[in-house]
């Protein structure tokens, strides 16, 4: 049977920080003897082919990625280098993995440590529910604009019951919503970006910035995961 070795590159604390935070997890980052990071999970033993390997490995990192933007604001996003498969007759091939099947490059600077047991409780929540690992997988890959934090903001309301259970459970008040919900919705506020992209959508007399909108859809993240 093949071994498949899944190696990751990124800024080194996070790589460190990500091996001390999923070591009893299924999804686990490991600094081998060569001093490179790798990712290892139990669902790669029974995967036969490199783009089964691959594409797994992508949905991991980003849903990596999508804990470490939640938990971090200047977070830098870990790749996916390379997989190679060693095979039984001692021979092995390496495919080598483009960074544009990744995600949008995240503000650098400093980088403050992941919380181990914060980042384990979140990859086993992920694990867990459906939701949340489909949240986390478009937090970590996707541009955090109006239109991708409303599909986001809809898989949380979804799972939680609908937006009036999200507002009971004081992660957000219903003002907040509203303008969310409006400036995410109007061409006139934010262009043809908006979801609708249509002009019958009024503007609200202050319409959400998208600074404001980042803030808010990563509280309301935090509520439900962390």
């Amino acid at each position: 049977m093949a071994e498949w070795r899944v190696k990751v590159s990124g800024n080194e604390s996070i790589l460190d920080d990500l091996s001390r935070s999923s070591i009893s997890s299924e999804w686990i980052i490991v600094k081998e003897a060569d001093g490179e990071y790798y990712l290892k999970s139990f669902e790669f033993e029974s995967m036969t082919e490199e783009e089964d390997i691959r594409h797994r490995s992508i949905e991991i990192i980003n849903i990596l990625n999508g804990i470490g933007k939640l938990i971090i604001n200047n977070f830098e996003p870990i790749q996916l280098d390379y997989v190679t498969e060693y095979r039984d007759d001692g021979l092995w091939s390496s495919y080598v993995v483009s960074d544009a099947t990744l995600n949008y490059s995240a503000p650098s600077g400093f980088i403050t440590p992941l919380d181990p047991l914060i980042t384990e409780n979140c990859i086993k929540k992920a694990q867990r529910n459906e939701a949340i690992k489909k949240a986390l997988e478009s937090y970590g890959s996707q541009e955090h604009n109006f239109i991708n934090l409303y599909k986001i903001l809809g898989k949380v309301k979804d799972d939680v019951g609908g937006e009036t259970e999200l507002i009971n459970k004081g992660w957000v008040n219903k003002a907040e919503i509203k303008r969310f919900k409006q400036a995410a919705q109007s061409e006139a506020a934010i262009g043809a970006e908006a979801r609708h992209g249509s002009s019958k959508y009024n503007p609200p007399p202050k319409p959400m910035s998208l600074r404001e909108a980042r803030y808010l859809l990563q509280v309301i993240l935090q509520k439900w995961i962390v």
